[in-house]
């Protein structure tokens, strides 16, 4: 009997149609002793192996004796040489413990496993047959007995297969069996059936709507007329996110109406979910952005970015990647540097795929000063402090005083300040309630310094190159001593000599040495290298007369007309005298980065050198750069906030949409939209769903 019935086995294969999600391996059989048809489903949880049985016309096997259940042990317990475990249809989903047959017949045989069933762990609502040879090594007997199980398609290692069991051959009245809705869009949805003519020619279709009056259907199509389990799939437009929407599938022949079980679906459950995270390692420029990204079970191409600003109207983007297109969450992290003390920098993380942009929460930080260690640096109070570059290395050191009677001169190693007053300074006076202030007196193009406060007097100390020498009693005979004082370097007469200003005592004065300092000349190589809104400008030192190249810094003039500073001013003329005797707005070093320029502009900049004499020399000759700004050549709207464009861009430049109802705002007013998706052969996509339903709308393409 056993041979017979394999024989009779028919193998169909479901594996390429649409929204399949199981196949019959076996069937039908029919059992000689009950009339019953059997068919065996392939590996399969309990649920869509019951759905399954619905659509062939029956549902999973209700066992009514011995007979029956060594029947069905015999014949489905192994198939192509694998053993198998059996799903019946025993359930107590609806109540825990009450176990009944999902067929509603009121059989009340049972040959459960000795302990079971038992809800190990919880959620075990559903029968199966130990596959055959079973033998974990304790409790028992197991071949031909039952245990409790979750709804998985496998136990130890063996799959599940449903058995269905039809009370009488197929008839011709077709079967339907609704599958999970797919290939999600903004608008749109794929609906995805089953259904089996049984014989006759049959139509299939789909009712939907938003409640389970459905309200709308699609139209029908053939499924043929053979007796074979076939998919069927239909795309529903004009949907809106946000919305529940219920479908189910339903086939007709000349017998009669199947109707297959109610399916549900949100569009907004496959919109990315954003996370905007706190900022971290925060430097005195820098700072790094964090935030997740999940782009869900929607199946389409994600990308995501950070929006930084000053303000909410962020307008910079930064750090644009594939974030995939499963349901998996991304973490992105990305440093943002070039920033500066004092604004409190606003930034979002933002993803977008087909569903549009959606932007996480707005996060803050402010990186305002962040102490620096320097070991042994003495903690005082009535003191004074300034910078300065006395070894004309291009690193800044600096003195320091006050109370207790503190005077301590720090060099810059380039790692770290290191204390040199005793080898450089030596004899140097503690003072407190005083000043200090540098300058190169001698026009020698090494950095001086004058001393004041309690209760040392004031002093004058000379850069020798090799250290520093107090010169007052030759350089400065009656330089009172002061406390409660200050000072302060400034060539008052234009004569190429500092000299100083002295509160406490009240008195100006001037330098006589014989030697007058030159302006430096000026820089050249002037160079500038544009990346996105940033340009990095460089320039080649000049020589001076006495300061090495080392010792200059540097002062900036940038503008967007020839001579202008509406960009960055210099202070200073343009001749090139300095109106403040301190270092340049560049400082030490020959290049430096401009950040967040407007696209489509022109730049004119120079720069000047300042020696340590603080006199300026020329300004180098104008130079000019363009920051270009990209044009839209064709723009389409597709429909539903979606656009298709293609413009003129430059390489490596990454652009974002800005959308606005009203042309004349300023720019930081408009909405950014994100950058464009590429399509390849030229053509990017955006999406702005602020457009549906505006009379007319305006876009720009803005360079980051």
């Amino acid at each position: 009997m056993k041979i017979q019935h394999l024989m009779a086995f028919v193998v169909l294969s479901l594996a390429t149609v649409p929204g399949a999600r199981a196949a019959v391996l076996a069937g039908p059989i029919t059992n000689a002793a009950n009339g019953h048809v059997y068919y065996l489903l392939s590996t399969n949880t309990w649920t869509q192996s019951e759905n399954e049985a619905i659509a062939l016309g029956g549902h999973l096997v209700t066992i009514n004796d011995d007979a029956e259940n060594n029947w069905v042990y015999d014949t489905f317990g192994q198939f192509g040489g694998v053993r198998i475990a059996l799903w019946l249809g025993l359930t107590d989903r609806q109540a825990e413990g009450n176990f009944v047959w999902v067929s509603g017949e009121t059989s009340s045989y049972t040959h459960w496993s000795q302990g079971q069933p038992d809800n190990n762990g919880g959620g075990e609502n559903f029968a199966h047959m130990w596959f055959p040879g079973f033998n974990p090594g304790f409790g028992g007997p197991y071949d031909r007995y039952w245990n409790d199980l979750s709804d998985i398609d496998s136990v130890h290692f063996h799959p599940v297969c449903g058995v269905v069991e039809l009370s009488s051959p197929p008839t011709p009245l077709p079967a339907a069996a609704t599958q999970p809705a797919d290939q999600f869009m903004p608008d749109s949805a794929q609906l995805n059936g089953l259904a089996n003519p049984s014989g006759s020619p049959t139509l299939a279709w789909f009712e939907w709507g938003t409640s389970l009056a459905y309200g709308n259907v699609t139209p029908p199509q053939s499924v043929g007329s053979g007796s074979n389990i076939l998919g069927f799939s239909n795309v529903i437009g004009g949907l809106v996110i946000g919305t529940d929407y219920h479908f189910r599938a339903r086939a007709s022949n000349a017998f009669g109406v199947a109707t297959g079980l109610d399916q549900t679906f949100n569009l907004s459950n496959y919109i990315p979910v954003v996370t905007t995270l706190a900022a971290d390692q925060l430097t005195t420029n820098s700072a790094r952005l964090r935030g997740q990204v999940n782009p869900r079970s929607s199946g389409l191409p994600t990308a995501a970015w950070f929006e930084w600003g000053t303000d909410t109207n962020y307008g910079n983007l930064i750090g644009i990647q594939d974030v995939g297109q499963g349901p998996s969450v991304s973490n992105l992290n990305v440093v943002l540097d070039g920033l500066m003390g004092g604004p409190t920098y606003h930034y979002r993380l933002v993803a977008t795929n087909a569903f549009g942009a959606v932007y996480g929460a707005d996060q803050t930080f402010g990186l305002g000063f962040v102490p620096v260690p320097i070991p042994g640096l003495p903690g005082v109070f009535a003191g004074s402090v300034a910078w300065g570059d006395y070894d004309n290395d291009g690193r800044l050191d600096f003195l320091l005083t006050g109370y207790p009677g503190i005077s301590q001169l720090w060099r810059n190693t380039g790692s770290g300040f290191s204390n040199v007053t005793a080898s450089v300074a030596p004899g140097l006076p503690g003072v407190y309630q005083g000043s200090v202030a540098w300058g190169d007196y001698d026009n020698d193009g090494r950095l001086d310094f004058l001393l004041t406060g309690c209760c040392a007097g004031s002093q004058l100390w000379r850069n020798t190159g090799s250290g520093f020498s107090n010169v007052t009693a030759s350089v400065a005979p009656g330089l009172p001593g002061v406390g409660d004082s200050s000072v302060a370097w400034g060539d008052f007469d234009n004569d190429g000599r500092l000299d100083f200003l002295l509160t406490g005592a009240g008195q100006l004065w001037r330098n006589n040495m014989p030697v007058s300092n030159a302006p430096p000349a000026a820089p050249t190589g002037l160079s500038s290298t544009l990346s996105r809104a940033t340009v990095s400008l460089s320039w080649n030192p000049p020589a001076d007369d006495l300061t090495p190249s080392t010792g200059l810094n540097y002062n900036l003039r940038i503008g967007t007309t020839p001579g202008a500073s509406d960009v960055l001013a210099p202070m200073a003329l343009t001749d090139g005298l300095r109106l403040l005797p301190a270092l340049g707005n560049a400082q030490a070093g020959t290049n430096a980065f401009v950040l967040n320029l407007a696209p489509g502009r022109d730049y004119y900049w120079s720069v000047q050198a300042v020696d340590t004499g603080f006199a300026g020399s020329p300004f180098a000759a104008e130079q000019q750069f363009t920051v270009t700004a990209p044009r839209i050549i064709e723009l389409l709207m597709l429909g539903n906030g979606h656009f298709q464009f293609s413009f003129s861009n430059e390489a490596s430049v990454i652009y974002a949409v800005l959308g606005s109802t009203n042309a004349a705002l300023p720019l930081a007013q408009w909405t950014v939209l994100g950058p464009p998706v590429s399509l390849g052969g030229g053509l990017y996509r955006f999406t702005d769903t602020g457009a549906m339903g505006q009379a007319q709308r305006f876009y720009i393409l803005r360079a980051q």
